[in-house]
């Protein structure tokens, strides 16, 4: 193995490491040594590698094709083995992020739905009247059903550490206006950015309740019953009333 390689390992564990810490316990309760002792290294690496608490939060909190979901377990669960010094089953990384070395933080990741191009326009009216826009409502519906079967570590970093950290509300709005642009461009009614901010909230409350909160049946109910019960407001919300 190459020093190169070398290199990459450890900072995919680093990563994989801070990324469970920062959804465990948000950005101002994680520390430099946690991080380093649940990626079985010395501070100092860590430093040497990022920087900053910062610059290692902008790292791992950057979504990436392979990086690990959190699953439906409480974060409760995999708190203590970090704070041992192991790292959770599915925070070990492969390949690491391309993205990882430091330098300029990462571009931050879509966190409530698909791509605007997966929303377009309005469809027929309906006989109760309305002019039905299903695709905003099934493309967060579909995108909702996923992320309840396993939810990105950064993302939950993220949404524990937003209320907080400057950097992570500033993350948080930088994905969400973007995805709320796109969901607003299919719902097209004058109240249309209500209707989409209404959407984006309840799919980041459902999130924040099955994994982070934790606190009824919502964290452990099966995704299909959820989205079963959400798909009327979802539809609703993404109606357009006939003139």
């Amino acid at each position: 193995m190459t020093r190169a390689q070398q290199r990459q390992q450890t900072e995919a564990r680093i990563l994989a490491a801070a990324r469970r810490l920062f959804a465990d316990l948000g950005y101002d309760r994680t520390t430099i040594r946690a991080v380093a002792a649940a990626a079985g290294v010395d501070a100092g690496l860590v430093m040497h590698y990022f920087k900053s608490k910062d610059a290692l939060f902008a790292h791992a909190t950057d979504q990436t094709p392979a990086e690990p979901s959190a699953g439906a377990r409480p974060a409760s669960q995999t708190s203590a083995t970090a704070h041992a010094g192991q790292l959770p089953a599915t925070a070990h990384a492969g390949q690491p992020p391309a993205t990882a070395h430091a330098g300029q933080p990462p571009a931050s990741q879509p966190l409530i739905a698909g791509p605007a191009d997966q929303l377009p326009a309005a469809g027929p009216a309906s006989a109760e009247g309305t002019v039905a826009s299903p695709a905003p409502a099934e493309a967060l519906l579909t995108s909702l059903a996923d992320r309840l079967v396993s939810e990105p570590a950064s993302s939950l970093a993220v949404l524990r550490s937003m209320l907080t950290n400057p950097d992570a509300a500033d993350r948080y709005r930088a994905a969400a206006e973007a995805q709320l642009s796109g969901i607003i461009a299919g719902i097209p009614t004058a109240d249309a950015d209500l209707r989409a901010g209404l959407l984006g909230a309840i799919v980041h409350g459902v999130i924040i309740e099955r994994y982070l909160l934790r606190l009824g049946p919502l964290a452990d109910a099966p995704p299909d019953q959820i989205i079963d019960l959400l798909r009327p407001c979802f539809e609703a919300l993404a109606a357009t009333p006939a003139d």
